[in-house]
């Protein structure tokens, strides 16, 4: 089977059957190291309190990454490709507790505020900078947050693909 090849005189580049079946595995695994950019949200047992963290890895090892720090079960709630940390972090500032945790209990269900949140025309709203000195640390939330709102003007978010575009009621 010629996989690969091309014209150029003396540049053979096609693969044959057996050499295909080597180079598979090779390929799989180049693939499975790629680094998707990932947004998630974890749960402590017993607690209110949730995580909104960024992982340009797999969370489920970023979840266990931070389980060894914890005494509490922690569990991974939520998870979308894209980095909305810093623009999460700025929209939910009023509920921080410390860090990157938050109370969003106060406004529903934590999962569905995240996702409300991250749907382009909702929840994310890039006037909502809120009266925070300037620093670094709100220079780079509005910069992730103008980010995703333009990003939002551009394409359905994840949530809206997975329903075809629709929002099936959720509007």
């Amino acid at each position: 089977m010629n996989v690969y090849s091309t014209e150029e005189p003396g540049y053979d580049t096609s693969v044959s059957p057996e050499q295909e079946s080597e180079l598979l595995p090779c390929v799989a695994k180049r693939r499975e190291s790629v680094k998707v950019p990932t947004t998630y949200l974890v749960g402590m047992e017993g607690s209110p309190l949730v995580k909104i963290g960024f992982t340009s890895g797999d969370p489920k090892k970023r979840l266990a990454s931070l389980q060894t720090g914890q005494p509490m079960k922690l569990s991974l709630l939520w998870s979308s490709e894209g980095n909305h940390e810093s623009a999460l972090h700025h929209r939910f500032a009023p509920h921080r507790v410390r860090g990157e945790w938050f109370d969003l209990t106060p406004l529903g269900d934590p999962v569905q505020v995240v996702e409300d949140a991250i749907l382009p025309g909702r929840g994310l709203n890039c006037s909502e900078a809120g009266d925070a000195g300037p620093s670094e640390r709100r220079a780079e939330a509005d910069r992730g947050c103008t980010r995703l709102c333009l990003r939002a003007q551009q394409e359905p978010s994840p949530l809206q693909q997975l329903h075809g575009g629709g929002l099936g009621g959720m509007a």
